[in-house]
């Protein structure tokens, strides 16, 4: 037998509970007064209601497991999303993103910025930003360098 996937343990009372007077509000709002003057519409809308809206619980309560068994997995990968973005891009004017692997050397250029030749060469000048070339060349270059041969040591190592 299938069984629904349980959030709690009394999720079966909360839906008979929560689902049989909202089935008779629902049905009620939908068809007026026939809804209980005529007793063949009131059975038949009042299962087909109850078993939609039971459906839709159990649908809502399997999310809610699943979410609830994967709920690290799903944060794990937003913080490792966090950790990546800053090493392997950095935004060097209003213009500029760029990646490690595209800085192929760096210039002084003047007013206390740094011009970059990039690879593949872009149109425009790479010019670092006077606030950004103090992180550029202290932390973030050494960083990148240090993950990029991570990746490289990782990659070789479990090939």
């Amino acid at each position: 037998m299938i069984e629904a996937a349980r959030y709690t343990r009394s999720d079966d009372k909360i839906m008979l509970v929560t689902i049989i007077p909202f089935t008779i509000i629902v049905n009620s709002l939908f068809f007026g007064k026939r809804f209980f003057t005529d007793w063949k519409l009131f059975v038949l809308s009042s299962i087909l209601t109850f078993l939609f809206i039971s459906a839709f619980f159990i649908l809502c309560g399997w999310v809610a497991v699943t979410l609830r068994k994967n709920l690290w997995l799903i944060i794990q990968w937003m913080n490792w999303k966090k950790c990546l973005t800053p090493i392997f891009i950095f935004r060097i004017s209003r213009s500029f993103y760029i990646s490690a692997n595209s800085v192929e050397q760096m210039h002084d250029y003047f007013g206390n910025r740094l011009l970059l030749n990039l690879k593949p060469p872009v149109d425009k000048e790479a010019t670092v930003s006077r606030e950004k070339v103090q992180t550029l060349k202290n932390g973030w270059v050494n960083k990148t360098l240090f993950y990029r041969n991570l990746e490289y040591y990782r990659s070789s190592f479990f090939v």
